[in-house]
């Protein structure tokens, strides 16, 4: 069964006789056993035609984000995060295909990231969940795990916890995980602290920091052309 699966994946001529149950199976297993360049070639292929939500674009997502994690392909990826959200944002749909690309990414910020992920992924927290466009709510529910999960493996933890110095009465003023625990206006920033805290406690956490081994992917999504002399506007996004 398992080759069968993989020949979904694999093979044009299986992928389209296949429905999108076994479409999804064949990413969900192919996030776990493919590697290499092709392998991540073509899940970035699915991942671009999926312009509109769908648990087929999420499978391809996750597993192009498992197989960039197992060769370490993390360098520059909180520039990657940055990038999307300086041109897309979270909040206009009209803007929101290529939204596979910014799910890989917080993905394998959960999976391999490093501290350069943090700021990003806190700009995405700052985000009110009223004002987030529907293909974008799977990033944005996922930066919690994520964020802490790059926050202890990167060694940053002690950092947040600490008391950020003295008020003017001398007082100790919160730590930056204590200020997210009480931000009321953000609850994906409360989420994220409570599990860097669980992540923290947890001995069978890996706190150790993943070495890049080589730049993070594009899968960056361009900017749409504008429309043609006869007025039409281009129906799909070029990657």
């Amino acid at each position: 069964r398992q080759d069968e699966v993989l020949k979904i994946f694999r093979d044009t001529s299986a992928w389209g006789s296949a429905n999108e149950y076994g479409r999804q199976a064949a990413l969900r297993l192919a996030g776990e056993l493919e590697n290499g360049d092709d392998a991540l070639r073509s899940l970035k292929n699915h991942m671009k035609v999926q312009t509109s939500y769908s648990r087929t674009g999420f499978e391809a997502s996750y597993a192009w984000a498992a197989v960039a994690a197992r060769a370490r392909l993390t360098k520059g990826l909180g520039d990657a995060i940055k990038r999307y959200l300086d041109e897309k944002g979270l909040s206009d749909m009209s803007r929101a295909s290529g939204w596979t690309s910014l799910l890989a990414y917080v993905e394998l910020s959960r999976l391999a990231g490093g501290a350069d992920v943090l700021g990003p992924l806190e700009e995405m927290m700052n985000h009110s969940p009223s004002n987030i466009t529907p293909v974008h709510e799977q990033p944005y529910f996922s930066t919690p795990a994520a964020w802490a999960s790059a926050l202890v493996r990167s060694g940053k933890f002690d950092e947040y916890a600490r008391s950020q110095g003295l008020d003017a009465n001398g007082a100790p003023k919160l730590s930056k995980l204590q200020e997210m625990l009480t931000d009321k206006d953000h609850p994906m920033r409360a989420a994220a602290a409570l599990r860097a805290i669980a992540y923290a406690r947890d001995p069978s956490f890996r706190s150790t920091l993943v070495v890049s081994a080589g730049p993070v992917p594009d899968i960056h999504p361009a900017t749409p052309p504008p429309s043609n002399s006869s007025g039409r506007r281009w129906e799909h996004e070029p990657w």
